[in-house]
């Protein structure tokens, strides 16, 4: 009877230990959801951040070509001047 009682402990304290490695393990798990949710949405907010980023360069890159063709404008017409 003693034997058994000792067996069934010792299975009882087993069945603790997977217990606690699951609980363990299931925490870690949520911890690793938890930064890979937290790192998506600050590569989101990134991502919304960079488009922005580049209309506004864009549209300073139009802006500069508009510049410049007018500037070769004047050139050209500061040359033909020149030629007169």
């Amino acid at each position: 009877m003693e034997s058994s009682v000792s067996s069934l402990m010792d299975h009882l304290n087993g069945v603790e230990t997977r217990r606690r490695v699951v609980m363990m393990k299931r925490k870690e798990a949520e911890t690793r959801l938890a930064f890979s949710t937290e790192e998506q949405q600050q590569l989101e907010q990134q991502t919304a951040q960079n488009e922005v980023r580049a209309v506004e360069l864009k549209k300073e890159l139009d802006h500069l070509l508009e510049e410049q063709r007018q500037l070769q404008l004047q050139l050209m017409a500061g040359m033909d001047t020149v030629r007169q």
